[in-house]
């Protein structure tokens, strides 16, 4: 019976997970090569491109300020999230304390990875654990939709779900969610162990293409950016600029293989509650409370 009910539920679940980061690559195929390297040269170039450049780690107090607010501008340009005055003030503050002069046995605020999987996991978990009837229609009817503006006559709509995991109708997520959520103690494990085990992947990428984040401990800023990429589906790759050519170069595709549908991405973002690539419900799981939930664990993590 346990099995069965696993098995039944198992893609809601990940799909679940999916708005903390669990769906399948569309910008990016995280390719192994083989010659024995980890990761491919195109993903090293696609994430070095993106938060690489134009979203580094800050390093000391006379960068930490400016790196901070480029990187809010990064993923505000990318997803249409933004920070209120008190996040950016809060991680600020978490971030200074990390710094080269600054941080002490009583001050750092540093985390190891088990850390890192604890406060996001157990952020997330709130976010999920309270999710209303409202907000679980709008994700089954409005939200996580691949190229959501490609909407010919025939296309069917589906929510779409991880890789071979394929798609299910907004009905049988919804139901299949209410359910999940009335069930929830005895899901919590599952929805766990894929969040952590998306955390490891993620932190393997990033520390393999980018050297500021090749380490064991990470600081507020590193947390909260992986956050954000998770909740979003937003791998953190390409530049600003490359990512709108790339929203171009599909709204031309459709155009002209579809009979001259007109699909716009001009003032469009790729990703979040008004995704051009991929919609993702950002006002639920990275929403200012969601993001002052986060800071507040990153200060006193476990």
């Amino acid at each position: 019976m346990k099995s069965r009910m696993m098995m039944k539920y198992g893609k809601v679940v990940l799909t679940m997970s999916m708005v903390i980061g669990l769906v399948v690559l569309l910008a990016m195929k995280w390719n192994r090569t083989a010659k024995g390297e980890p990761y491919s040269l195109q993903t090293v170039q696609f994430l070095q491109a993106g938060i690489g450049a134009q979203a580094p780690c800050p390093t000391s107090s006379s960068n930490y300020q400016v790196r901070i607010n480029g990187a809010l501008y990064f993923m505000q340009c990318r997803s249409g999230v933004t920070a209120s005055q008190a996040v950016v003030d809060k991680l600020s503050v978490l971030e200074y304390q990390t710094l080269p002069g600054s941080c002490n046995s009583s001050n750092c605020s540093r985390l190891t990875r088990a850390q890192v999987k604890s406060v996001i996991t157990a952020t997330f978990m709130n976010v999920l654990s309270a999710l209303s009837d409202a907000q679980i229609d709008d994700m089954s009817q409005n939200s996580l939709r691949v190229f959501p503006n490609y909407a010919p006559p025939a296309r069917i709509d589906q929510v779409k779900l991880i890789g071979s995991h394929g798609n299910m109708t907004p009905a049988e997520f919804g139901q299949m969610a209410w359910d999940i959520r009335s069930s929830y103690s005895y899901l919590r494990p599952i929805v766990q162990t894929e969040i952590a085990a998306l955390i490891d992947s993620k932190l393997d990428m990033l520390a393999y293409a980018c050297p500021d984040w090749n380490m064991s401990t990470y600081s507020p800023y590193q947390v909260y950016m992986l956050a954000y990429s998770l909740a979003l589906d937003d791998h953190l790759g390409l530049s600003i600029t490359a990512l709108n050519q790339r929203m171009k170069e599909m709204e031309t595709y459709i155009y002209n293989n579809c009979n001259g549908l007109v699909c716009p991405s001009e003032g469009k973002c790729a990703f979040g509650t008004n995704g051009y690539i991929y919609k993702t419900p950002a006002n639920i799981f990275f929403s200012d409370a969601v993001q002052t939930d986060l800071l507040n664990r990153i200060s006193a993590p476990n």
